[in-house]
C-alpha cells in the first residue's frame, strides 16, 4: 500500500470577489544516490487580483521526510533560506514583518508538519517557492506519489539516479507519464501541460551485490550511512485475552482515515483466537470510563458501532489512562497530537508502567509519528502506518515480533557517534547505520534478535571505507537519525536537537528556515546569511558589532526610573474634591513638557518618549489623530469626552461584540498582583464590581438555550461541523454548558481550541486565559509553558505563565517569570511593561507567606503599593490598537492621551502594535461609579484579521488581603468599535 502525499495548501484570506490563488506550474525534481532520495518541488503560484496577498502555505510529510531546502522568490531573484533556532527565527521575522520589510519563514509544527507564510503574492503577478526533502528508500524503491484535484497548467518531472551500472526501471506508473528512455547518466525528464496529477509513480532500483553505502565530508568530517539488507525474523506474539482499546476520540479525529482503522482493527480480531475481551477507553481531554465489549471468532459488531458512533470533539489527552494489570496488551488509534493537560514522560507514564506492550496505529496525514514510535518501543510494541500498510500487513505486525538492534559497535577510532542508538527496532527490509569515520576503513558489528533469547542472537558486520560513493547526501542522513534519536526524549534533549537541526539545515521542532529580504538584516540579527550574500554580510558585520551591545546595568537603569515615577505618583495626594470650572485657555501653561491644569502637574509628562500628556480639558491634538492614523489600517477612533463635562452616555452593546461571563477569583494563592500585605487606603472595601452582560447573538445559541439539559451535547455535536474553525463557537457554547452546570463537558468543548490550529499562539492564550477563569490552572499552566515555548521574544508570554503559577501557589516560578519580564529587553512595542510586571511581582512577595527566593532583585525596586481599583486590558491579536477607555464619577475619562486624571487615576502608555497589556490604576477611589470601556482602534495585519479577543481584569483592592479579582473575555470585530465592559461602584 502506498501513502499518497498530502496535498500543498496556500490559505490565502480573500475579500469578496476576489479570486482564489491558483497553482500555474509544479516542477518536481528527485536526486537518488544509492538509499537516499532528495525531492525538490517548485510551486509557482499565480495571483489573478488587483492586490497584493498574503498566504500561509501547509504541507504535511510522510514519516520519515525531513525538509532541508526553503527558497522563495525576493526581487526578482531565488533566494535561500538557513538554519535559524526556532525562537528566534519567529521573532526575527516578526520584527522585520513591521517594518514593512518582507521576510519567508518555515516551520515545523506537530507532528511531520510544515507551514510557509508566503508574501507577497503581487497583485497579478507570480510567486515561486522552492521546498526540498530528503528520505530513505525501503526495498530499493523510489516513489512520487501525488493527489491534486485540479489538472496543472504546467508539469515537469527530472529524475536522477547516481550510482547504479544497470539503469531504473519504471514498476509502476497510474500517474500517466510515459517516462522516455533513461539517458546514458541515468536521468529522465518529462513535461506535461494541463496534467492531473493523481497517482503514483514507482521507480525500481538495480540490486547490489554489497550493502548501499553513501559518505560525505563535510567541515573536516567524513559522515556515511550504510544500509544492508537482511532476512529478519519474527516470531508470534502471545495472544492477548483481555486487550485494551484506546481510541482517539479528540476533534482531530476528523482528519484520521476511520475506514482504514477500522479495517485494519477488525483484520486483527478476526486474526486473534477467542474469546476477547475488548475494554474500550475513549481519550479526549480526558480519558473516558472504560467500556466493555466480547469478541469471539471475529464478531466485533458491537464494538465497531460504538467506534463509528463516537463523535471526534475535544483536545487530545493521554490523562486518565492508568495501567490495567488485567489487560495483556494495549492498542492506541490515534494522531500522537496530543495537545492538552501532561505533556513528554508524564503524559505517558502510566500507560508505560504496566508490563503489557502498545501497539500504536496511525491512519492520518498529520501525525506526530516520533511520540508514537516512542510509546510502541518503550513498551515492545509494533508501530503501524496505516500510510504505508495494508490491513494485512497491519496485522503482521501486529501479531509478529521482529527481532531488534540489540548493540551496535564499533573501535572509537575508525567510527563514532553511531545511530541508531541499541536496542531499537529493526527497519522493514533492512539494517540502517549512519556514523561519523574516523579513519579511511571502519569495521562495524551489528548484534541483532530477540533480547530474551540468546540463542536467537546473530552478529552482522559492515566494512564503511571512506571514499566510497561519495555525494552531497550522508551527512543530512546522519543528523537525521541523530534526531529522530533524540525526538522521544525531546525535553531532555531540545537543545542537541536545534544545534543538529541549525549544523546541517534540518527542519525541526527547535529549528526553521528564514529568507531575509535585507543584506543587513543577516548581521542585525547575526544571522549566517546564504553563501551569495557571505561576502557582503562581511563587510557590514565588520562595523556592527559595538552597535548590538546593550548591557543588564542599562536595562536595570531604564526600570529604576520607571519605578521612582511610579513610586512618586503612588506618593503623592490628589484632588478628590469635585471638579473646578474650566479655565480659560489663557490659563493653561506649558513648561518642559509637563501640562498644568489648576495648578496641577502632571508628575509622569515625559515619563516616556512614546506618549503624549494632554491637559485634562483637551481632545487629542491634531497631530496625535495624525500620528495614529498614519498607521496602516488604522481607523479614526471615538473622540474620548473633555474632562469635566458630564459622564458620557455609556457605549451600547455592539451586535458584533461577544461576551463571555466572567467569574470571581478568591483563593489563598493570588495570582500576581491581586493580593498582598497591607491595605489600600480608600474606600474599596464598600467597592463593587458589575459586568456588562451580553448575550451573543448565533443561531446555535438560540437553538441550545431552548434544549432541555439532557440533549444539551447532542445539539451541540450536531452544530459543531459548520462551525469547527471558529473560536467563538466553542467559547460561547462551553459558556452555556459552564452556565448549566455540566463543567466536564464544557472544558471538553472548550479544549476544541487546543485542536484547531497547530501551534497557534494567539489561540492558545483565548485557551489558557478561559481556563484560569474556569479555576482550573492546572490545565492552563501547560498551555502557557507551550505559548512560551512559541513566543519566547514576547513578554506576555512569561507573564501569562507567572498568572497561571500563580493561582496554583507555586509562587517561585511565578516571580521568577515576572522578573524576567521586569529584567528584560523588549521590542518597543511593550512600552514599560517591565514596570507592569515589577508592580505584580511585588505583590506576590508582599503576600507570600512562604519563602521565595528574591536575591536577584535590587532591594530599590521592592517595594508593594496596594490600590483601590486596577483594571488590566490584554488581547490575542498582533499589529493590533486596542484601548482602555476608564470614566471616574467626575466624568473624567483616563485614555492613552490623558494618563492622569485629577483624582490620581493613571493611565499606563498606549500599546499601539502588541497584545498590550493596557493598565488603570487609582490608590484612593471617590465614592461613585466608574465605567470601564474598550475601543478597537484599528490594526496593521496584512491577514484580513478576524475577530480579535480581548481579556479585561478588574480588581478592588489590589495588593491587600480583601483584594478580588474577576476576568472578562469578549471578542471584537470592527475597528472604531466601542465597549463597555463593566463598572466599578464605590460606596460613600
Amino acid at each position: 500500500m502506498t501513502a499518497l502525499l498530502p496535498l500543498p495548501t496556500l490559505h490565502v484570506p480573500l475579500a469578496s470577489r476576489e479570486r482564489p490563488i491558483e497553482l500555474v506550474e509544479l516542477r518536481v525534481s528527485a536526486e537518488i544516490s544509492g538509499a537516499l532520495a532528495v525531492t525538490t518541488w517548485e510551486l509557482v503560484f499565480h495571483n489573478p487580483n488587483g492586490r497584493d496577498l498574503e498566504g500561509q502555505l501547509e504541507f504535511p510529510l510522510l514519516d520519515g521526510h525531513t525538509v532541508i531546502r526553503f527558497a522563495m522568490d525576493m526581487r526578482g531573484e531565488l533566494r535561500e533560506a538557513v538554519p535559524v533556532p526556532k525562537d528566534k527565527g519567529r521573532q526575527v521575522f516578526e520584527e522585520i514583518v513591521r517594518r514593512g520589510v518582507d521576510p519567508g519563514l518555515l516551520e515545523r509544527t506537530a507532528g511531520n508538519n510544515y507551514k510557509a507564510r508566503i508574501y507577497p503574492l503581487p497583485a497579478r503577478g507570480r510567486k515561486r517557492v522552492v521546498i526540498a526533502y530528503q528520505e530513505a528508500l525501503a526495498d530499493a524503491t523510489y516513489r512520487l506519489p501525488l493527489a491534486f484535484d485540479a489538472p496543472l497548467p504546467r508539469f515537469h518531472l527530472r529524475l536522477a539516479v547516481r550510482g547504479p551500472q544497470a539503469a531504473p526501471v519504471v514498476t509502476r506508473d497510474s500517474l500517466g507519464l510515459s517516462l522516455p528512455a533513461w539517458r546514458q547518466d541515468h536521468v529522465v525528464e518529462v513535461s506535461r501541460e494541463g496534467f492531473r496529477a493523481q497517482g503514483v509513480l514507482e521507480i525500481g532500483l538495480p540490486p547490489g551485490d554489497r550493502p548501499a553505502i553513501t559518505t560525505e565530508e563535510r567541515d573536516g568530517k567524513v559522515y556515511f550511512r550504510a544500509e544492508r539488507a537482511i532476512d529478519a525474523r519474527t516470531r508470534p506474539r502471545p495472544a492477548p485475552r483481555v486487550l485494551g482499546l484506546l481510541w482517539d476520540a479528540s476533534g482531530s479525529g476528523e482528519g484520521r482515515d476511520l475506514p482504514a482503522e477500522l479495517a485494519a482493527l477488525g483484520a486483527y480480531l478476526k486474526a486473534l483466537p477467542g474469546p476477547l475481551e475488548v475494554r474500550l477507553i475513549r481519550l479526549r481531554d480526558v480519558a473516558e470510563a472504560a467500556e466493555v465489549f466480547k469478541v469471539e471468532g471475529g464478531e466485533w459488531t458491537a464494538l465497531r458501532r460504538a467506534i463509528e458512533r463516537t463523535v471526534p470533539d475535544g483536545a487530545s489527552s493521554l490523562a486518565g489512562v492508568a495501567a490495567d494489570p488485567a489487560v495483556d496488551a494495549w492498542i492506541l488509534v490515534s494522531d500522537g497530537l496530543l495537545n492538552f493537560g501532561p505533556q513528554g514522560d508524564e503524559a505517558e507514564a502510566a500507560l508505560l508502567r504496566g508490563r503489557a506492550p502498545v501497539h500504536v496505529i496511525a491512519a492520518a496525514a498529520r501525525v506526530d509519528h516520533a511520540r508514537l514510535r516512542a510509546i510502541a518501543d518503550r513498551s515492545g510494541g509494533a508501530h503501524v502506518d496505516l500510510l504505508h500498510l495494508s490491513p494485512e500487513a497491519a496485522v503482521t505486525e501486529l501479531t509478529q515480533e521482529r527481532e531488534r538492534l540489540l548493540e551496535l559497535a564499533a573501535s572509537p577510532r575508525e567510527a563514532t557517534h553511531l545511530f541508531p542508538e541499541a536496542p531499537a527496532p529493526l527497519p522493514v527490509g533492512g539494517l540502517v547505520l549512519a556514523g561519523v569515520l574516523r579513519a579511511q576503513v571502519a569495521t562495524l558489528q551489528a548484534r541483532v534478535g530477540f533480547a530474551d533469547d540468546p540463542a536467537s542472537i546473530r552478529a552482522i558486520d559492515l566494512e564503511i571505507r571512506a571514499d566510497e560513493e561519495r555525494g552531497a547526501l550522508a551527512g543530512r542522513a546522519w543528523a537525521a537519525a541523530k534526531i529522530a534519536a533524540l525526538e522521544p526524549r525531546f525535553a531532555q534533549n531540545r537543545a542537541d536537537i536545534e544545534r543538529t537541526g541549525q549544523d546541517f539545515g534540518i527542519v525541526t521542532r527547535q529549528t526553521s528556515l528564514i529568507i531575509l529580504d535585507e543584506v543587513a538584516d543577516y548581521v542585525r540579527y547575526d544571522i549566517a546569511p546564504p553563501e551569495s550574500l557571505r561576502e557582503a554580510c562581511d563587510r557590514l558585520r565588520r562595523g556592527a558589532w559595538e552597535t548590538r551591545q546593550r548591557g543588564e546595568q542599562e536595562r536595570l537603569g531604564k526600570l529604576t526610573r520607571l519605578f521612582q515615577d511610579y513610586c512618586a505618583w503612588y506618593d503623592r495626594i490628589f484632588d478628590r474634591d469635585p471638579p473646578k470650572p474650566a479655565l480659560p485657555a489663557d490659563n493653561l501653561s506649558r513648561s518642559g513638557g509637563v501640562v498644568a491644569f489648576g495648578g496641577v502637574a502632571d508628575a509622569f509628562a515625559g515619563a516616556s518618549d512614546d506618549v503624549d500628556f494632554e491637559a485634562a480639558d483637551e481632545a487629542p491634538p491634531a497631530a496625535e489623530r495624525s500620528r495614529r492614523m498614519s498607521r496602516p489600517a488604522a481607523r479614526a477612533a471615538a473622540r474620548p469626552a473633555p474632562a469635566g463635562a458630564p459622564p458620557p452616555p455609556m457605549a451600547a452593546p455592539s451586535p458584533m461584540m461577544d461576551a463571555m461571563p466572567m467569574e470571581e477569583s478568591r483563593s489563598e494563592a493570588p495570582a500576581p498582583g491581586s493580593a498582598g500585605k497591607g491595605g489600600a487606603e480608600g474606600a474599596s472595601g464598600g467597592a463593587t464590581i458589575q459586568l456588562q452582560k451580553w448575550t451573543p447573538d448565533a443561531p446555535y445559541l438560540d437553538r441550545l438555550r431552548r434544549t432541555p439539559d439532557e440533549r444539551l451535547y447532542h445539539v451541540y455535536c450536531e452544530e459543531r461541523p459548520d462551525y469547527a474553525r471558529s473560536t467563538a463557537f466553542f467559547l460561547d457554547v462551553a459558556d452555556v454548558f459552564f452556565d448549566r452546570r455540566m463543567p466536564e463537558l464544557a472544558l471538553r468543548i472548550l479544549s476544541n481550541l487546543a485542536e484547531m490550529e497547530l501551534e497557534n499562539p494567539a489561540i492558545l492564550r483565548i485557551l489558557g486565559y478561559r481556563l484560569l477563569q474556569a479555576r482550573r490552572a492546572d490545565l492552563a499552566r501547560p498551555i502557557f509553558e507551550e505559548v512560551l515555548r512559541l513566543r519566547p521574544e514576547e513578554p506576555q508570554s512569561h507573564r501569562d505563565l507567572a498568572h497561571a503559577c500563580a493561582a496554583l501557589g507555586d509562587l517561585q516560578p511565578a516571580v521568577d517569570h515576572l522578573w524576567a519580564v521586569a529584567s528584560g529587553e523588549w521590542d518597543r512595542r511593550f512600552p514599560e511593561i517591565e514596570l507592569l510586571a515589577l508592580i505584580e511581582l511585588n505583590a506576590i512577595l508582599a503576600a507570600a507567606s512562604s519563602p521565595i527566593d528574591a536575591s536577584k532583585i535590587p532591594g530599590p525596586l521592592r517595594r508593594a503599593m496596594p490600590l483601590d481599583l486596577r483594571v488590566v486590558l490584554t488581547w490575542d491579536a498582533d499589529a493590533t490598537d486596542i484601548d482602555l477607555w476608564v470614566t471616574d464619577p467626575n466624568g473624567e475619562k483616563a485614555y492613552y492621551a490623558h494618563r492622569l486624571t485629577r483624582q490620581g487615576g493613571r493611565m499606563s502608555p498606549d500599546f499601539r502594535e502588541g497584545y498590550g497589556p493596557e493598565e488603570f490604576s487609582l490608590r484612593r477611589a471617590i465614592p461613585g461609579e466608574y465605567v470601564v470601556e474598550a475601543n478597537f482602534y484599528g490594526n496593521t495585519q496584512q491577514i484580513i484579521a478576524g475577530a480579535t479577543t480581548i481579556q479585561l481584569q478588574f480588581i478592588t483592592g489590589f495588593a491587600t488581603p480583601d483584594a478580588r479579582d474577576q476576568r472578562v473575555t469578549m471578542r471584537l470585530r470592527d475597528t472604531r468599535e466601542v465597549v463597555t465592559v463593566g463598572r466599578f461602584t464605590v460606596g460613600r
